[in-house]
């Protein structure tokens, strides 16, 4: 379980929530999200992406996610981006499962097939 975080105050919470519960298994690295999917990739079977809004980052992430060879097969990515950009652009191969809103949040679940 790994946290991408480029903020140092909400890297060093998660880090003391998995402190707190015990959970060795997971890390918070402090980095930007590009600068940690240009390192080798370590396949993932669930992903969570909340980058923030006014970036208009998600197609990009999502895309070097894929092309990067960051996801198993059959994984699920979360998605949020702003409820008014409405259901995201998928690279080939994903499949919107789900799509809702919540206030100006839009999130959305996909499987890489």
């Amino acid at each position: 379980m790994v946290f991408v975080e480029s903020d140092p105050k909400a890297v060093a919470g998660v880090a003391n929530t998995l402190q707190v519960l015990g959970c060795d298994r997971g890390k918070a690295v402090r980095a930007d999200a590009f600068a940690f999917l240009a390192q080798p990739p370590e396949p993932f079977d669930i992903v969570f992406l909340d980058p923030p809004f006014a970036d208009r980052a998600l197609l990009r992430v999502c895309a070097t996610l894929e092309t990067g060879g960051w996801l198993r097969a059959g994984a699920l990515v979360y998605l949020e981006d702003a409820a008014s950009a409405g259901a995201p652009d998928l690279p080939p191969g994903w499949t919107l499962l789900r799509s809702k809103r919540a206030g100006e949040v839009g999130y959305h679940l996909a499987r890489r097939q």
